[in-house]
């Protein structure tokens, strides 16, 4: 379950820069949640709030294969999940249908054991197919048809907190699993927060 009360701080030195991701517990009723975002006295920056509904739990879970060939370039095979109703990849069931992502997307890698799951951290995606995409993973590797397991996090910008520029609040009332900040532009460095506060 996800802390009440929850602060994530981001070093912006240029655009695109995120800050680690702040979970919220879904299964709270009401969900309620607020968003604060404040910058410090130096940072001269644009910043919005960036969001995901995908399940990152367990059963978002998907097997997938990697592959690189020495350099930090990973290319993903994804089918995708199963369509809600499961079962066999036939027309009477359904079955993946691909991974549904968009460059700039984000997955978590996690089981490869070489050095590049991503933790509490996401890769952003450049798709280049229904089946495919790739990551840039934090070093050079050699291997070929690794088996792994991803989330992914198809992102939505906040209706509000958006284009900030000076310390602003919002908030979710429907569920939502994560939050970040990213710097969409950027002038001077310093440092912004996101803070979310749950519950009643």
């Amino acid at each position: 379950m996800a802390s009440r009360i929850q602060e994530v701080a981001v070093s912006v030195t240029a655009a695109n820069v995120v800050s680690p991701w702040i979970k919220h517990d879904i299964y709270q009723d009401p969900f309620d949640v607020t968003l604060a975002v404040y910058f410090d006295s130096a940072i001269a920056a644009t910043m919005a709030v960036q969001y995901a509904a995908d399940d990152q739990s367990q059963t978002g879970d998907r097997q997938v294969y990697i592959t690189a060939a020495g350099t930090t370039t990973v290319t993903v095979t994804d089918n995708g999940r199963w369509t809600i109703n499961g079962g066999p990849a036939n027309a009477a069931w359904g079955g993946p249908f691909g991974h549904g992502l968009l460059t700039g997307d984000v997955v978590f890698l996690e089981g490869s054991q070489l050095g590049i799951d991503s933790g509490l951290q996401s890769y952003t995606v450049t798709v280049t197919g229904v089946n495919t995409y790739t990551i840039t993973a934090p070093l050079a590797l050699t291997f070929t048809n690794v088996s792994a397991h991803v989330t992914s996090a198809r992102l939505f910008t906040h209706q509000v907190l958006t284009g900030l520029t000076a310390r602003q609040i919002s908030n979710y009332i429907a569920p939502v699993w994560m939050s970040r900040l990213i710097c969409t532009a950027f002038t001077t460095p310093g440092k912004a927060y996101l803070v979310a506060i749950q519950g009643r």
